[in-house]
């Protein structure tokens, strides 16, 4: 089976390539901030109520773009930002790892044995060895309903857009100077024209993702959006089987708690800051994480 990390890079490709696509041919697909086809669009959620309160007129397309990232949320949580938004691949270009996450994987006894070399009952014997210092409880750092710093952001963001009359944050978004930086750097090469966007856009993106390595757990509003619209009883979420996961054999196995770039752990029911990345799923021993729809409670 196909890698969870792979599936993600897969899908990024295909964005970019719509997005590129879109621009050269004109197809109208949009960009990383709103895409879709014809009337059916999937918008910053961010930047429609941005919109709307710089321009005091709510928009029946605007509520009907924001409807349908409420769904998705609802759905598939925060899965936007691990699956479509680009800040994640444009961090990993430029080698940026955030500080909580760095070589998460080294610090677990369980990722650093041999136990992907075993089968059944000497698997579990051998991680239970691994495991004979005591850890830290169970439990994501970030597990819960969260109010931070990307909240703040989030309220400033609106309040600063009804006053001035103008989508502010969108000026600084990495999402839309992302897209910003590509279309710049397709004009200079296809119609062989150099503006300042080509180089302030791309120097801005990186300020705002080199320099503030945390951007995505204290920055972002549409990470701080997302997280209050993501529902606990969210259909894809990452499911243990309790079966086969060695918490449930008596072992303190920590490798999904480590592995995670949101510091959640999948055994919690209430974790709206998972972005289904899979990196859980990857990284279990014994293959006991699922990101898959359930009906499951």
């Amino acid at each position: 089976m196909m890698k969870m990390s792979r599936m993600r890079a897969l899908v990024a490709l295909v964005v970019i390539g719509l997005t590129i696509g879109s621009f050269v041919f004109r197809l109208g697909f949009g960009s990383y901030s709103s895409f879709g086809f014809g009337g059916l669009m999937y918008a910053c959620p961010v930047g429609i109520l941005e919109s709307m309160l710089s321009t005091k007129i709510p928009t029946w397309s605007g509520v009907f773009c924001f409807a349908i990232v409420v769904v998705i949320t609802l759905i598939a949580g925060k899965a936007f930002c691990s699956w479509i938004c680009p800040t994640p691949w444009v961090r990993r270009i430029f080698g940026v790892r955030d500080s909580k996450n760095d070589d998460a994987r080294l610090g677990s006894k369980c990722a650093s044995c041999s136990c992907d070399q075993l089968e059944g009952e000497r698997k579990v014997a051998h991680c239970a060895a691994c495991s004979k210092d005591p850890l830290p409880a169970v439990g994501g750092k970030r597990d819960g309903r969260l109010i931070d710093g990307r909240h703040g952001v989030l309220a400033g963001t609106l309040l600063s857009s009804f006053v001035l009359g103008f989508p502010v944050f969108c000026l600084a978004c990495p999402i839309g100077l992302t897209f910003a930086s590509v279309l710049a750097i397709g004009y200079a090469f296809s119609q062989h024209v150099f503006m300042w966007d080509l180089i302030v856009f791309p120097a801005v993106l990186v300020v705002e993702l080199v320099i503030f390595r945390s951007w995505c757990f204290k920055v972002c509003p549409v990470s701080a959006m997302l997280s209050l619209l993501s529902s606990r009883k969210r259909i894809v979420r990452p499911r243990v089987g309790e079966d086969a996961c060695l918490r449930t054999q008596g072992v303190d196995c920590r490798v999904c708690v480590d592995i995670c770039p949101e510091k959640v752990d999948p055994h919690s029911l209430d974790i709206p800051e998972c972005t289904q990345c899979g990196a859980c799923v990857d990284a279990c021993p014994m293959r006991a994480i699922l990101l898959v729809p359930s009906a499951k409670k």
